[in-house]
């Protein structure tokens, strides 16, 4: 389970998931809460760790709709072969407004998540006050 840190830096999401597990007969030995993450990418390095302790290798993920492709990108990212699980009961999906901010939203942080590594080949191929390093053939001659 991952916990979402509130503004008072307690876990809200984690422990009542864990809750409702718990109470849905899912053994407490196969719940494990993270609950230090201050961020998607940082709880999907943080709960890759947890699994790999424990020799799991996959995980069922469940979030908002709109917050699945790019949770489960980070948490692939990481190595963990996930099973995403939309939560289309969630308030932030069921209500418009926040459906609609909160898509649109992670649609751009969808974006800047894949173009990152893209700009970060650009930079290391970048010399120091120049621009990108770039072979060229000979004329004539293919590279």
């Amino acid at each position: 389970m991952r916990g979402v840190r509130s503004r008072e830096s307690s876990p809200i999401l984690g422990r009542s998931g864990q809750r409702f597990l718990a109470e849905a007969g899912v053994p407490g030995a196969a719940l494990v809460l993270e609950d230090r993450g201050r961020s998607t990418a940082e709880s999907a390095r943080l709960c890759a760790r947890i699994l790999r302790e424990r020799g799991w290798r996959t995980a069922l993920l469940v979030s908002d709709p709109w917050h699945l492709p790019r949770a489960a990108r980070l948490f692939r990212r990481e190595g963990v072969t996930i099973f995403p699980s939309p939560a289309f009961d969630s308030p932030t999906w069921t209500r418009s407004g926040p459906r609609l901010r909160h898509t649109l939203r992670e649609g751009v942080s969808l974006g800047v998540q894949r173009l990152g590594p893209a700009r970060q080949r650009r930079r290391a191929e970048t010399p120091a006050g120049g621009s990108p390093i770039r072979e060229h053939a000979p004329a004539g001659e293919a590279l």
